[in-house]
């Protein structure tokens, strides 16, 4: 019973206090919004390649800049590591000029090992 009143008493504070009722409320929508993004965003980063057999056996060499490796890097890597079974060189550094008709444009390209598929 007593809690029920502490609860009205609540009630009629925001009732009068329209500006702490109106920061109450926009803080809470604002955190449950980010703690939706951050659920979203972590169950997205877990189920990538899901849907692969082998997928915990699926590595990704990368670096700050892009993901993608020199063939070289791939190869020695290969014949350093036994455990190793395929690997597959990609980069996507290259840009190439392409023209269609009077247009001039620049397309990113991406590289990859015959293995790719």
């Amino acid at each position: 019973m007593n809690n029920l009143l502490n609860f009205k008493s609540f009630l009629k504070f925001l009732s009068k206090n329209k500006s702490y009722t109106f920061i109450d409320i926009f803080g809470l929508s604002v955190s449950l919004m980010f703690v939706v993004l951050i659920a979203i965003y972590t169950k997205q980063e877990l189920t990538v390649d899901s849907y692969h057999e082998k997928k915990d056996r699926i590595y990704v060499l990368a670096n700050e800049e892009h993901l993608g490796t020199a063939c070289r890097i791939a190869d020695r890597m290969l014949e350093r590591y036994p455990e190793i079974e395929k690997v597959c060189a990609t980069t996507t550094r290259f840009q190439e000029p392409v023209t269609i008709g009077d247009v001039r444009l620049s397309a990113d390209l991406l590289l990859a090992d015959t293995t790719f598929f």
